[in-house]
């Protein structure tokens, strides 16, 4: 594995419009090479079960789901998340707490980031991360 998924790039393919560069982009470096956290995991679930679309689901279990690797939080992780949360807190930055899970699932896993909301980890210098949206950085 080299890449942890965040909600934005993970649930791409039950978008009506998908960001092409980012599908690209995870089909050139394979599903092999990608995981979840079990928060964005959850997070597409409960988006799946809220729109009630049994199609969909469907869709998601067969074409994304069992092909993509779930990471589950443990002691590591969460001590990375504590750590992390409060450094940030200190210094004033502000992520939401999922993106919080989600970088600290990446440390401990030695992973990289992928998503499409580079503002979302700009901020945590010491996670890494790539933006997959196709736009060019000003």
């Amino acid at each position: 594995m080299k890449y942890l998924l965040h909600g934005s790039v993970y649930s791409l393919p039950l978008q009506p419009a998908p960001v092409m560069a980012a599908m690209d982009r995870w089909q050139a470096v394979g599903m092999e090479a990608t995981a979840v956290s079990i928060i964005t995991e959850a997070q597409t679930l409960s988006s799946l079960y809220l729109k009630g679309c049994e199609r969909q689901f469907l869709y998601y279990q067969n074409t994304i789901r069992d092909r993509v690797r779930v990471l589950g939080i443990d002691e590591t992780v969460a001590r990375l998340y504590a750590r992390l949360r409060a450094r940030w807190q200190r210094n004033g930055k502000e992520l939401a707490d999922s993106d919080i899970f989600v970088a600290a699932t990446a440390l401990a896993h030695g992973l990289t980031v992928a998503t499409l909301g580079a503002e979302s980890f700009a901020a945590a210098d010491e996670v890494a991360w790539e933006d997959w949206s196709g736009r060019i950085a000003a």
